[in-house]
């Protein structure tokens, strides 16, 4: 019954959780320290819970951070810990307001990346949302054909000045593009997405 209600708890506190990174510690953090930041929000409709894949720009250094749950159920590597163990964790999670705690661990890299970050820095802040999930082609009569994503992933891509925050909303970018290649507003998120997995492990 305690799992059970940990549990809901949870549940409720990701969804209230979600999308204020805009209004938190670790957005204030990050334009006090830093020039430029792109930060990727990843969800779905099976797990809303908050993370974030950052690459951050000051002068001529580049930073890696990743902001997510250790104590999640959905990473394999929690076996040494108990169910109950994981709720309640995962529920203190939840609750604190993202900033420069425990939760944010920087990434190394050995690797040049003026030029990474030039690619997607030159393209993403000229993108628009592509949030729907679907894409369509019309035929010389005008009839339209339909190609449609359901519980795809989601995807918030927070672009951070000094003192702005744009948000930009995608759905299934990378499945979009591969059924229907071209699209400029996808692809610069792509880019984004594939230099973050990159270094942020």
């Amino acid at each position: 019954m305690k799992i059970l209600f940990l549990a809901i708890c949870l549940l409720i506190m990701n969804i209230v959780g979600f999308g204020q990174f805009e209004k938190s510690k670790l957005k204030n953090w990050l334009q006090q320290n830093y020039d430029t930041t792109i930060a990727v929000y990843n969800y779905s409709s099976w797990s809303q819970e908050f993370n974030l894949k950052i690459i951050a720009k000051n002068e001529n250094n580049i930073d890696f951070f990743s902001y997510q749950n250790p104590y999640s159920f959905y990473r394999r590597d929690n076996k040494h810990i108990s169910g109950m163990q994981q709720t309640e964790l995962s529920a203190e999670y939840s609750k604190t307001e993202a900033g420069n705690n425990k939760y944010l661990k920087k990434h190394s890299t050995v690797s040049p990346t003026q030029n990474e970050w030039k690619i997607i820095n030159s393209t993403i802040w000229r993108a628009e949302s592509e949030p729907l999930n679907y894409i369509y082609s019309e035929d010389t009569s005008g009839k339209r054909s339909y190609f449609i994503i359901n519980d795809g992933p989601q995807y918030i891509i927070y672009l951070l000045s000094k003192h702005d925050v744009t948000a930009l909303h995608f759905y299934a970018p990378a499945h979009l593009e591969e059924h229907s290649p071209g699209n400029f507003n996808r692809q610069a998120a792509i880019k984004v997405m594939e230099i973050l997995e990159k270094y942020c492990r």
